[in-house]
């Protein structure tokens, strides 16, 4: 069975302040990354934190050991 859990990201180091999120390096790489997250419904829902430094994610997966390795 699995089980419901919220993650919280922040950027990561390569992210540029004075870029929008979506004119970040790598930002269509991310998309499609995140696409097929949701597409294998890992991923149920999320978005970008207010501050635009991170996100949250609310996952389906098996244990906390899953949620890590799919990060």
């Amino acid at each position: 069975m699995k089980n419901t859990f919220v993650t919280i990201s922040s950027a990561g180091p390569n992210r540029d302040p004075s870029k929008g999120t979506r004119e970040q390096p790598l930002w269509d790489e991310h998309a499609a990354f995140i696409d097929q997250l949701v597409a294998e419904g890992f991923v149920l829902m999320g978005g970008p934190l207010v501050d635009e430094d991170g996100a949250i994610l609310i996952v389906n997966a098996d244990d906390e050991n899953e949620v890590r390795e799919r990060n």
